[in-house]
C-alpha cells in the first residue's frame, strides 16, 4: 500500500492512510515500511470508511495505525508491505505517448511517477530512434533514486521539469540488465514480454523473464520470493503452465529451469566429459558430480548440485550418459589404446617392479619418464589405468605393484598364522625386506584390509596377529 498522508492521533501514535493495491492485511500484523531497511511495524487498528475492521483487502481506502513508526521516518513514495522487496533503479517499461506532446529522442531526460512515488529518470529507447506523440515503444528507465516496483505497475511521465504529463505505461521487468546494446533480439524478447505480462498466463511471463535474465536453475521459493507471489499460488500457476520452462519435482521443493538454460547446460556437460574422454582414452570412467559442478559454475548456486543431480540422471534416461561407479560418461564411451600407449604402459609397469623391496619413488619415474617423452599428465593417466585394472595398489599418493603385494601378504599371513601370539616388529622385518617407510606401507596396506591388526601396550613389545578375516583367506590359500 503506497502512503498517500501520514498524521499522528493522541495516545494512538501514527497512522498512515492509502490504497490497498494487493493482498490484505490484519490487525496484529506484521508490516515493513519501504524502501529501507527499518524493523518490522505491528498493525494496531485499521479503519476502513471511518469504521473500524479487522482486516482490508485489494481495492479497500485504509487508515492503518502502526506500532513503531515515527513521522521522520517517512518520507513521500515509500508504501508498507507485509514482506521486505528490493528495491530498483532500473526498469523495462512500455510507454505509450499521449497527443499533441513533444516527441522524444533515444535517451531522453523525464519525471516519473508510480503510486506516490516521484523521481528524475533517464528514459532510453529501445525499439526505435524516436517516441512520436501518439505512438508506444519499449524503454528502459534509469531512476535517480531506488524504488519498490513490480512487474506490471503501472506509472505516468512527465518532462523534466514536470510540467507536461508525456504518457504513461506499465513495468515489464522491475530488475533487468542493464542493455547497453539495442539488439533485435533483445528488442523481439521484450515485446513478447511486453504482451505476455498483462495476459491471465502474465504468471507464467514472469517467471520465464527471471528464469530468462539470469540464466540459473531456481527453487520455487527463491521464485516466489523475487515475483512477491505466494508459494501455493505460484505452484497452481505452474501446474497448469505451458511456458518454455521446465519444472524438477525436487523433494516437494520444485527446481526450475529455462527451456535455453537447460540446453545450454546438457551441451556444456557433453562437451566437457568429450573433452575428458579425449583427454584420458584409457579411462573407462568420466566426471564425477564435483568435477562437473565446478566445470559448469554451478557451485555457487543455492540448488545448483541438486539441479544437476536431476538433469544427469534426466540425460541418462534419454541415452546421452552413463554412470559408471561415481562418475558419468557419455553414452557408448569406450577406452581404447594403441601400439605406443600399450608400449608405454608396459615400461612403466616395468619401472614399478623394478623397486622390488622398495617404495617407487614417483619423481624418479617421472624423470625416466621425461626420457622416454612420456610427459606428467600422460603418466597420471597410465598409473590410473594400471590401478584400475588391479595392477597397483595405492595408498594416498603412494603406489605398488599388487604381485609384489600378493608374494608380501602370503609370505606375512603365513608367519603370523603359525604363531598364536603374532610376531614382533623384528620378525615382521625379517619376512617384508626394504626401508622402513617401505614395510610401513605394506603393513598399513595389509591392516586396512583387515588381515593384520597392531597390537601396542606399555609393558609388552609390540606384535603383529592374524585377524578372522587373514586366516579364512589365507586358509583357503593353503587348501
Amino acid at each position: 500500500m503506497y502512503i498517500d498522508r501520514i498524521f499522528t492521533v493522541k495516545g494512538f501514535g501514527c497512522v498512515v492512510t492509502g490504497s490497498v493495491l494487493g493482498g490484505s492485511v490484519s490487525v496484529g500484523n506484521d508490516v515493513f515500511l519501504l524502501p529501507g531497511d527499518k524493523q518490522k511495524l505491528r498493525v494496531r487498528s485499521i479503519e476502513r470508511h471511518r469504521n473500524a475492521v479487522n482486516y482490508v483487502e485489494r481495492g479497500d481506502r485504509a487508515a492503518i495505525n502502526l506500532i513503531g513508526l515515527k513521522n521522520e521516518d517517512f518520507e513521500r513514495g515509500m508504501l508498507i508491505s507485509d514482506k521486505q522487496l528490493e528495491t530498483t533503479e532500473m526498469v523495462d517499461a512500455y510507454v505509450t505517448m499521449f497527443e499533441n506532446v513533444p516527441a522524444l529522442n533515444v535517451w531522453s531526460n523525464v519525471n516519473f511517477i508510480s503510486g506516490t512515488f516521484e523521481c528524475q529518470a533517464r528514459m532510453h529507447l529501445l525499439n526505435k530512434d524516436n517516441l512520436m506523440p501518439a505512438s508506444n515503444g519499449i524503454v528502459q528507465l534509469h531512476l535517480n533514486k531506488p524504488a519498490i516496483l513490480l512487474n506490471k505497475d503501472k506509472f505516468i511521465i512527465r518532462n523534466s521539469s514536470a510540467e507536461i504529463t508525456l504518457g504513461g505505461g506499465y513495468i515489464i521487468d522491475a530488475s533487468p540488465l542493464h542493455h547497453r546494446k539495442r539488439t533485435p533480439q533483445l528488442i523481439d524478447y521484450l515485446t513478447n514480454m511486453s504482451v505476455g505480462i498483462l495476459s491471465e498466463n502474465s504468471t507464467n511471463e514472469n517467471i520465464l523473464m527471471l528464469l530468462s535474465r539470469e540464466f540459473k536453475p531456481f527453487t520455487i521459493d527463491e521464485i516466489a520470493e523475487k515475483l512477491n507471489l505466494k508459494k501455493d499460488d505460484l505452484k497452481a500457476e505452474i501446474s497448469q503452465s505451458k511456458s518454455n520452462f521446465i519444472v524438477y519435482d525436487n523433494n516437494n521443493s520444485e527446481i526450475l529451469v529455462s527451456e535455453k538454460c537447460e540446453v545450454s547446460y546438457t551441451n556444456k556437460i557433453l562437451k566437457n566429459l568429450q573433452e575428458y574422454h579425449d583427454q584420458n582414452q584409457l579411462m573407462a570412467e568420466g566426471l564425477e558430480l564435483n568435477e562437473i559442478i565446478g566445470k559448469l559454475g554451478l557451485s555457487k548456486i543455492k540448488c545448483g548440485k541438486q539441479y544437476l543431480e536431476l538433469l544427469l540422471n534426466k540425460m541418462k534416461d534419454d541415452n546421452l550418459l552413463e554412470k559408471i561407479n561415481n562418475s558419468w560418461i557419455i553414452k557408448g564411451h569406450k577406452p581404447q589404446m594403441d601400439t605406443k600407449t600399450e608400449t608405454e604402459i608396459n615400461w612403466l609397469e616395468t619401472q614399478i617392479l623394478s623397486y622390488s623391496d622398495g617404495k617407487p619413488i614417483l619423481s624418479e619415474i617421472e624423470e625416466k619418464a621425461t626420457q622416454q617423452k612420456i610427459g606428467k599428465s600422460k603418466l597420471k593417466s597410465y598409473l590410473s589405468f594400471l590401478a584400475n585394472h588391479g595392477k597397483i595398489r595405492f595408498i594416498e599418493s603412494d603406489f605398488i605393484h599388487t604381485k609384489i603385494l600378493d608374494e608380501y601378504r602370503i609370505a606375512l599371513l603365513k608367519a603370523v598364522n603359525s604363531k598364536q601370539e603374532g610376531i614382533t616388529i623384528a620378525e615382521y622385518k625379517e619376512i617384508v625386506a626394504g626401508t622402513k617407510r617401505f614395510r610401513a606401507l605394506i603393513g598399513e596396506i595389509f591392516e586396512n584390509e583387515k588381515f593384520i591388526q597392531y597390537i601396542h601396550g606399555d609393558d609388552v613389545e609390540t606384535r603383529i596377529v592374524i585377524t578372522q578375516k587373514g586366516k579364512e583367506f589365507i586358509n583357503g590359500i593353503i587348501s
